[in-house]
């Protein structure tokens, strides 16, 4: 998705003026016909594609309540994978003093047998 605002160099809190006004400063500076080169063509062509949407208070409001579910859904997968590897993290650690406490108990059980006396029988 592309990033209208940053197209435009203006904040998301900008105001139709200030959206119509920087359009028109980027207009006079990339128009093809006072410019050469395709770089030109290709960024009068997003500059008005940003417009078009931005310039439109119901195009605006979609476009940003796309860009928000976006960030949302970018966000909580960010998340998922940070407790993953975090998990993955200690999962290692544990596991090893597990085993550790696993051993020393076979280990202490084997010597607490091997030295308790045996009654003498009689």
């Amino acid at each position: 998705m592309k990033d209208y605002y940053k197209i435009l160099g203006v904040d998301e809190e900008a105001s139709g003026e200030e959206i119509r006004a920087r359009w028109i400063e980027l207009t006079k500076r990339y128009h093809p016909d006072l410019s050469q080169g395709s770089d030109y063509d290709e960024n009068i062509k997003e500059i008005n594609e940003a417009y078009e949407v931005l310039k439109d208070f119901s195009k605006r409001l979609d476009y940003d309540l796309e860009r928000a579910l976006k960030k949302s859904f970018i966000k909580k997968a960010h998340s998922r994978k940070e407790r993953r590897s975090h998990i993955q993290k200690v999962i290692l650690p544990v596991g090893l003093l597990v085993f550790l406490l696993i051993v020393g108990l076979v280990i202490f059980k084997w010597f607490h047998v091997a030295k308790t006396p045996q009654s003498e029988v009689p």
